[in-house]
This record gives C-alpha cells, sequence and structure tokens, in this order.
C-alpha cells in the first residue's frame, strides 16, 4: 500500500466528518475512489481529504449533500474539457491549481486566490502559469459552470483581481530594450484579460509596450503609433465575430501604417483580411508569429 494513503478514521479525523457518514456517502453517490488493503480496509489519500472539504464548503452554504456533489461534478466536467492532455506530473498540479483558483473565485476568497497565485508562480514561469493555469481558468468561467447563480460577480471578482496583478507586473518589471507594441481591444471589446496576459507573455519575451485596454476607437491608433514610434500593433477580439464592414476598416488602417496589425484571440473568420495578421488564441504560437513580424533584434 502507498505510504501516502491512510485509513478511513484518518480521513475523518482530517475532515470532521464521521466514518460512518463518509461511508454512506461512499456507498450512497458513489463519491472518493477508497484503495483497499490486502486485509480489504479503505485507504484514501490528500484528493479525498479536498473532495470532502469542497463538500463541506457547499454544504456550509446551505447545499445539500447531493448538489453539493452535482456541482464538483459539473465543474470537474468544465476542468476535464479544458485541459485534453494527458494527465503528467505537472498537467494533474497545473488541474489542482485550476481547481483551487476557481474554488477561492467560487467563495469571494481573495486571500485563497492570492495564495494560489503566488504558489504557481513560485513554481513555474510566467509563460506556464498564463497558459497552463490562468487561462482554462478564464476559460472555465467563461463557460458559465452551474455553481450557484452568482458566475457574473465571480468572473468580475477574478478579473478585478488578475488585472491588478498583471497590470503592477508589467509596470514594475525592469524596463525592456526591445521593439515597442501597442496592445489594446477592438472597439466594443471589453474583455481586456486575454490581451493583458499576452502583453505579459510578449514583455517576458523582451518587448517594450504601451497598453491602451479596452474598446479603443480605431482612429486612435495612428497618432499613437506615431507618437511612440511602434513597432507593431496588437489588437484583441475574444467576444465577436470580425464582419465586413470591420474587416475593411482595420485593412484600411493596416495599408496606412508601415508596421504589422495583428489581430489575437480570435482563429477561423469568415470575412478574410487581406493586410492583417492573425495570430489565433495560442500564446505560444502566437509569440512565434510575432517575433516573425517584430523582430526582437
Amino acid at each position: 500500500m502507498n505510504l501516502s494513503t491512510f485509513p478511513i478514521r484518518i480521513l475523518a479525523e482530517r475532515t470532521g466528518v464521521p466514518p460512518s457518514t463518509i461511508r454512506a456517502w461512499e456507498r450512497r453517490y458513489g463519491i472518493l475512489q477508497a484503495q483497499r488493503t490486502a486485509c480489504g480496509h479503505r485507504h484514501y489519500t490528500e484528493d479525498d481529504v479536498a473532495l470532502i472539504k469542497r463538500l463541506q464548503q457547499r454544504i456550509a452554504r446551505g447545499a445539500t449533500i447531493s448538489k453539493a456533489i452535482r456541482e464538483l461534478d459539473a465543474l470537474q466536467h468544465v476542468i476535464n474539457g479544458v485541459n485534453q492532455q494527458e494527465l503528467s506530473v505537472n498537467s494533474q498540479q497545473w488541474q489542482h491549481m485550476v481547481m483551487e483558483l476557481l474554488e477561492a473565485i467560487n467563495n469571494f476568497d481573495t486571500y485563497k486566490l492570492d495564495e494560489t497565485y503566488q504558489e504557481a508562480l513560485s513554481l513555474y514561469s510566467v509563460d506556464v502559469v498564463t497558459e497552463k493555469i490562468l487561462r482554462p481558468t478564464l476559460v472555465a468561467l467563461g463557460k458559465r459552470w452551474p455553481i450557484g447563480a452568482t458566475s457574473v460577480a465571480e468572473e468580475h471578482f477574478f478579473s478585478t483581481y488578475l488585472r491588478n496583478k498583471i497590470g503592477a507586473r508589467i509596470h514594475h518589471s525592469a524596463q525592456s530594450i526591445g521593439p515597442t507594441l501597442v496592445i489594446a481591444c477592438v472597439p466594443g471589446e471589453h474583455h481586456e484579460l486575454g490581451s493583458l496576459l499576452f502583453a505579459l507573455s510578449a514583455k517576458n519575451a523582451g518587448y517594450c509596450l504601451l497598453l491602451l485596454g479596452a474598446d479603443l476607437p480605431l482612429d486612435q491608433i495612428t497618432p499613437v503609433v506615431n507618437k511612440v514610434q511602434a513597432a507593431g500593433v496588437i489588437l484583441s477580439m475574444v467576444n465577436s465575430t470580425p464582419d465586413t464592414e470591420f474587416v475593411k476598416q482595420l485593412d484600411e488602417l493596416a495599408q496606412t501604417l508601415d508596421i504589422p496589425i495583428m489581430l489575437g484571440g480570435i482563429n477561423d473568420v469568415d470575412v478574410a483580411f487581406e493586410s492583417v495578421h492573425l495570430l489565433g488564441s495560442d500564446f505560444s504560437k502566437a509569440i512565434n508569429e510575432l517575433v516573425e513580424l517584430v523582430p526582437l533584434y
């Protein structure tokens, strides 16, 4: 038997749930994956402790045990849909951190949210944290997983937290000496977290940044580019599909500038751009494309 497992008595002590209740939950709802010793005794893991504690949190907020289990099942379904790669040691840890972030967001627990975020940064590079932990968390929130009626408030809570953290990190990081990029969201796009996360990756790659936030009118881009002598413009569009008029306007803008105009956040469009470069939604591929279009040296 793996030394990291322990009997039901220890599980009960760790969680405060009596052994009889744990056994009843196992029989009735099929939760927990108890391992059996050679003598037939149940043994459990740290994952079982975490699961019971998550159930207790929901029960404490008024959910029945059956509703609490359904909620966690729905949440796990979203997590599984976000991360389809084979489970390695790292991906299990990333998945666990996504779950921890979603739990903290669900509870509006700033302390736990910050603790998990800082732990992730202490273990992995900023790019890994962005790609494997923060983006899957945002995707999960965007799917409006059915955990109560506060999903919009939860998304705003996390967005505000992350916007402050990323902004501070970009502001206080060492000044880059690479080309300057203007980064903003297209008109009508108010979700700027994707552009901020990409900006953080671009900053780490060595670019200087000018961040102009959400809902930027296209006619503001040329004056800004001229003032800061930008080497490229990256616009974010995640919640809508470009129509013919928008494609025309952005192409015209790109043709008047002698620097690359890039559009991130979308992959396939029905209307083809002539002069705008599509970066898609895969950050690692987008950074590689960026380096090709705007060389660092």
